[in-house]
């Protein structure tokens, strides 16, 4: 799993080609990517926190 954070940075169109070229590489191979903004993290963390943990449990396979 991965959680990538968008920051201001995304207005630079160069910096927006590299980090849809790794999305697509991590979709790609599978991964669960979640994404947070600086808001998110100061305003609805625990909402987040939430996602992930979901996010995790949807991959936990059980033991054979």
């Amino acid at each position: 799993m991965a959680n990538e954070y968008d920051g201001l940075w995304h207005h630079d169109p160069d910096q927006f080609h590299r980090d849809r070229q790794r999305l697509n590489r991590m979709l790609g191979d599978d991964w669960i990517v979640l994404h947070v903004t600086s808001k998110r993290m100061r305003e609805d963390f625990d909402t987040f926190l939430t996602e992930v943990r979901t996010a995790l449990t949807s991959r936990t396979r059980p033991r054979a």
